[in-house]
């Protein structure tokens, strides 16, 4: 490969005694050196890419695959459905209102409108008590960034509003913002109210209160914590208004508890609001459920591997278990019809069940397709709701629930031209380093051969305490159409299993989500699915650390890597952006025993010289501002100039984020994931 230049400039630090070259320091900066570099690389990886003789095949029938009408979960607001929607090949779904009376549905928000070339997708919706305004998230090239807009809901138009700076997570109707009497609480994490900055590192977030009608400016801190320099904080109201709680962190697993009693929305009243806390410290996962009866519902760890669900009565100061532990680990609940459903995994299967308030199990619930639960909207006054369910071979499917009965029906049936009956998902188990077993899903043809010649690729996570469940995709369906074989590894590092699962794969146990990757390789070359010559690891963001390191430690298991957005410089991550909230999950450089863990397999850093390393392509995007791209730039430049004599390349995506932030782009760029993949298998 004739490799755009990389210089190498002379750079080192010294951390705990120990001299760390970085020579590809430059690469971080927003520099003219470093867009011409991008621009170098894009150009050498399209050259590549378009002598792919089955490039625009795969293109092709992904595109034919992805045009199915699809749908989000309905969310019920006054006499209202509000729900997302993509007729087929739009690049991003529209907000539809639907009047539950007459039927009739029309567009709320078209994000195709909101920019150019339609990157700016809704991220979340939440809406005023009276039902009378809807505040929206825009996300920019699909970043964490949100501005956000209000809407009046009967007469469709926005409001001057706007409110920048924010970031909260991209759960579509999110409680990023929380409507209070006549205005909302949100997060903020700049001190600026206009451009944004990609790279820097965020600071501390703040609480603020908006009054619809007003400016920004006009806007008052409601609270913050001077002393916590990585806050992150969100936000929640009661169904009555009579309190305010926010989970605050400082990292990405665990978080405290706060509230504080709402009186009215003067600012006088909200500068005085007093905080306390219900559940101290961030070292377990604390998820703010709802109030009812007087008393906060909370799902915790805390003395409580697999999760249980707790009650805080706000008047006694006093806890009490509500759902105990079990078995097998909740992966999450509401409280919802009067009722707190729980949704529990087996095996990375997803199970159902309601309990009174009280505690007390009324039913159980298994997925009509035993699918992956996709979670459930209504709130706890609800009649009504909808639940919905996908798989690797199902589309997603909407159930109508009555919360009175529990009863349930088919609402909304997704179809996909796909033919689903002669394919196959085998759940199997991998062995690890150390005796675990692993376990992973298996989709097939029904009548793959066992001949070691499939086109295979592996894909993992392995952190965060995330759990990797079923789910559809057009580029599963395209790899497996094509006679390849898709593997999905429940890696420790997730919640598959509970925080024991977790706690077994993160920071000094990091090595053990490697080897159980390597479990599972081997387990696919013994079986004979595949060879060492057609079987490639992949995963994106933690995942792309995964794919990368798998490459690089055991490159005798891999003809390809890839990873897309991946965290490559294990010494540095901290110091961008939002890195610093990972730290709970890594360890940290500037800890020397934590230092030592991180050098043993940061793939920036454990790069050799050698000829041995498969063949890689490095996905990320410009304006990624969760794991910045400068981790995929530094690590592809020092890769390229070892000896190695298959393909090393880059494909930077533009105008997006820690992902590609509309259809087209994704469609493109899964694509050209699996032409290469093709392309360098049996070499």
């Amino acid at each position: 490969m004739n490799y755009p230049k990389s210089k190498s400039v002379d750079n080192s630090y010294t951390l705990h005694n120990q001299k760390v070259e970085d020579n590809y320091a430059w690469l971080e900066e927003k520099s003219d050196d470093t867009k011409q570099w991008i621009e170098e690389q894009n150009k050498l990886t399209e050259e590549y890419l378009s002598k792919v003789p089955k490039r625009e095949e795969i293109f092709t029938r992904m595109q034919e695959l992805a045009n199915y009408e699809r749908k989000s979960m309905y969310k019920e607001v006054g006499d209202y459905l509000f729900y997302f929607k993509n007729s087929g090949l739009e690049n991003l779904p529209k907000v539809y209102i639907k009047n539950k009376e007459t039927k009739k549905e029309e567009v709320f928000i078209d994000p195709n409108t909101l920019s150019v070339d339609a990157t700016s997708p809704v991220v979340s919706l939440s809406f005023s008590k009276d039902s009378m305004y809807c505040a929206y998230g825009i996300a920019k090239a699909g970043a964490d960034w949100v501005e956000v807009k209000i809407k009046n809901i009967d007469t469709k138009e926005d409001l001057d509003d706007t409110i920048t700076g924010v970031k909260f997570d991209s759960d579509v109707f999110s409680k990023g913002v929380s409507f209070y009497k006549d205005g909302f609480f949100y997060p903020k994490y700049t001190d600026a109210n206009t451009d944004i900055d990609y790279t820097s590192k965020d600071i501390a977030g703040k609480l603020y209160y908006h009054k619809i009608g007003t400016f920004q400016e006009e806007d008052i801190v409601v609270f913050e914590n001077k002393n916590t320099e990585n806050l992150i904080v969100g936000s929640y109201v009661d169904s009555e208004e009579n309190y305010l709680v926010l989970p605050t962190s400082t990292g990405c697993i665990g978080n405290n508890i706060v509230f504080a009693e709402l009186k009215d929305d003067t600012k006088e009243s909200l500068k005085k609001l007093e905080f306390k806390e219900i559940l101290k410290g961030y070292e377990f996962k604390n998820e703010f459920l709802g109030i009812q009866n007087n008393r906060a519902y909370m799902l915790t760890n805390k003395d409580a591997k697999n999760r249980k669900v707790i009650s805080y009565d706000l008047e006694q100061k006093k806890f009490e278990d509500i759902i105990k532990e079990s078995l097998t680990p909740i992966e999450s609940a509401k409280l919802v019809g009067g009722k707190i459903l729980v949704e529990t995994l087996k095996d990375v299967q997803s199970y159902v069940t309601f309990y009174s308030i009280e505690g007390n199990l009324i039913k159980e619930l298994s997925m009509p397709n035993m699918g992956t639960f996709l979670g459930c909207s209504g709130t706890q006054n609800s009649k009504t709701g909808y639940f919905g369910e996908a798989s690797f071979l199902s589309p997603t499917q909407i159930y109508r629930i009555d919360f009175g009965t529990l009863e349930f029906e088919l609402y909304e049936s997704t179809k996909s031209d796909f033919d689903f009956e002669n394919y196959e998902v085998k759940q199997e188990f991998g062995t690890s380093k150390d005796g675990t077993k692993i376990p992973m899903f298996i989709i097939k043809k029904k009548d793959l051969k066992f001949d070691s010649t499939n086109p295979t690729i592996l894909y993992g996570y392995g952190g965060f305490n995330i759990s990797l469940l079923p789910a559809f995709s057009p580029k599963i369906l395209t790899w497996i159409e094509m006679g390849g074989v898709f593997v999905m590894a429940n890696l420790r590092g997730g919640g598959e299993y509970g925080e024991v699962w977790h706690e077994g794969g993160k920071k000094h146990n990091k090595q053990n989500v490697f080897d159980d990757t390597y479990g599972c390789a081997e387990y696919l070359i013994d079986q004979k699915y595949c060879s060492n010559k057609t079987l490639a690891i992949q995963g994106g963001s933690n995942g792309g650390l995964l794919a990368a390191v798998c490459a690089l430690q055991r490159p005798d298991l891999f003809s390809v890597s890839l990873p897309a957005a991946g965290v490559l410089d294990m010494l540095k991550y901290h110091t961008f952006t939002c890195g610093y909230q990972w730290s709970d999950e890594y360890g940290v450089a500037t800890n020397e025993n934590e230092f030592k863990t991180l050098l043993s397999y940061s793939p920036y850093h454990i790069i050799k010289n050698t000829q041995g390393y498969p063949a890689f392509l490095v996905t990320c995007s410009d304006l990624d501002d969760r794991v910045v791209p400068a981790h995929s730039y530094k690590f592809i430049a020092k890769l390229q100039q070892t000896k190695g004599s298959k393909p090393y390349l880059i494909r930077v995506e533009t105008n997006s984020s820690h992902g590609a932030s509309n259809l087209s782009k994704y469609l493109q760029e899964a694509a050209d994931i699996l032409a290469f993949t093709l392309m360098n298998f049996n070499k």
